[in-house]
């Protein structure tokens, strides 16, 4: 509580989990989805002759593809090591802050990937 302000701040913990009964598949069905990891090294790349040429260099030593496919548990609630990833984290750690990725690595069960939250009691002013 912060009475100065009449504010409130907090954490919120996200969790998510697979609902097997209502869905109409598993955690072991198959996913392709676009390599958005190489997209995303190749975007950043694209103003500069030597990022391109180093990307395309990585890309060919890796044999990345436009796509990848793995589980549904890897894409959704695991993660999977990505070989760029790996790379960024030697070259670029301060923009490449996870080992893994996946739609919700390494946000479930994290109470710091939203952040603090800040907001007003309304004990000073109940319209804020």
């Amino acid at each position: 509580w912060h009475n100065q302000n009449a504010s409130v701040s907090f954490r919120k913990k996200s969790v998510f989990y697979f609902d097997a009964d209502g869905s109409k598949g598993s955690l072991t069905d198959v996913v392709t989805q676009v390599n958005s990891v190489a997209h995303s090294a190749a975007r950043r790349a694209a103003d500069s002759w030597l990022g391109r040429v180093s990307v395309n260099m990585a890309i060919r030593m890796y044999d990345q593809r436009i796509t990848i496919t793995r589980s549904a548990d890897e894409w959704l609630f695991k993660g999977f090591e990505h070989p760029f990833i790996s790379l960024g984290k030697i070259i670029r750690p301060d923009d490449v802050p996870y080992t893994r990725i996946g739609f919700q690595y390494p946000r479930n069960g994290s109470s710091e990937f939203d952040g603090d939250i800040n907001m007003f009691t309304g004990a000073d002013d109940i319209s804020k």
